[in-house]
């Protein structure tokens, strides 16, 4: 299980870590092993917390074209049977890559 308050995340992190370890257990469902630590900083997460409009511009930045990113909202009707939601983020990841 993991948590915010993991001895992992950097103690003066964990209280706003919230979005961050979010993001990092539904990335880690796409097979991406990003530490909380890193998204932490990646996201541009701040002590009060992590804010959609900067989750949305650096997870775009971070992912690229393999995913959409976009506010859950805008997203809620398509592709259903793919979204990961975190924080009103809608994700999804639309390219994909087989090894046979």
């Amino acid at each position: 299980m993991v948590s915010q308050y993991d001895t992992s995340v950097k103690a003066a992190w964990r209280d706003s870590a919230c979005g961050p370890t979010a993001t990092h257990i539904v990335l880690s469902h796409y097979g991406l092993t990003y530490s909380i630590n890193e998204l932490y900083r990646t996201l541009g997460t701040t002590r009060l917390g992590l804010f959609t409009p900067c989750l949305i511009r650096n997870a775009k930045r971070l992912l690229g074209d393999d995913f959409i990113v976009a506010r859950a909202s805008e997203h809620f009707n398509s592709f259903d049977h793919c979204s990961q939601f975190v924080h009103n983020l809608y994700l999804c990841r639309i390219k994909h890559n087989y090894t046979f």
